[in-house]
């Protein structure tokens, strides 16, 4: 194999190859987003994505990954989705415009189980220190529960319901909670290092988190020295 790329998608084309690699995963191949998917030009594209940064890894001119980071200062949370992250958790600690939202992790078959999942999740990690965020939410299948732990982020809450996908766990990457990081011996300290922020509010983050332990949905993934094969359906 040549050497995948990785960089942010800054133009048109980028951009266009990461949403049709998405339609690819998640709506042909997993018959997810049915309704919210361009089926005439083939992309999976929202409202958020003006407002977000797209990650997008190529091989020889061919998209093979892709992730993706929203800024709440740039995106405000719906109504639904500040219910879905529990984010009312996090009142008068941490406000809104300090939080983004890590999503649509998607990977080529033939390229998972290997670093390009974790790479791309460093890329939309290391941004999101770059921009200030103190948190960084997101969700994920109870499956690949593991990987997201594997790669400092935290679980908390209740599983959640959604409406079309079933059963997701809440997750947060706390950036300045470095002391976890080296715990789990996370491959994103590196990338969450970029931080430039006082690490002070780490104290007061934790107790927020203080339910985060692994649900009973997955009795065994905490102790698995095997993460799952991170794909589609990853973090949405």
């Amino acid at each position: 194999m040549m050497s995948v790329q990785l960089r942010l998608a800054t133009t048109d084309e980028d951009r266009a190859a990461a949403y049709k690699l998405r339609y690819d995963l998640y709506v042909r191949r997993l018959g997810q987003f049915l309704d919210e998917a361009d089926h005439e030009r083939g992309l999976l594209i929202d409202d958020d994505d003006p407002y977000s940064y797209v990650f997008i890894a190529t091989e020889e001119g061919r998209a093979v990954g892709t992730s993706r980071l929203t800024l709440c200062r740039d995106k405000p949370l719906s109504a639904a989705a500040r219910q879905a992250f529990d984010v009312e958790r996090f009142d008068g600690v941490v406000a809104e415009e300090d939080m983004g939202v890590a999503s649509r992790l998607a990977i080529c078959p033939e390229y998972r189980g290997g670093r390009l999942g974790t790479d791309l999740l460093a890329k939309a990690y290391e941004m999101g220190a770059i921009e200030g965020l103190e948190l960084i939410l997101g969700r994920c299948a109870p499956p690949l529960l593991n990987f997201h732990l594997k790669r400092g982020a935290q679980h908390y809450g209740d599983v959640d319901q959604h409406p079309t996908h079933g059963e997701r766990c809440r997750i947060v990457v706390v950036t300045s909670d470095f002391d976890y990081l080296r715990k789990t011996r996370s491959p994103m300290l590196a990338a969450l290092s970029r931080r430039t922020k006082s690490t002070d509010i780490v104290h007061r983050i934790r107790p927020c988190l203080a339910n985060n332990a692994v649900p009973a949905v997955m009795p065994t993934l905490a102790a698995s020295p095997t993460p799952p094969r991170v794909g589609t359906a990853n973090v949405l």
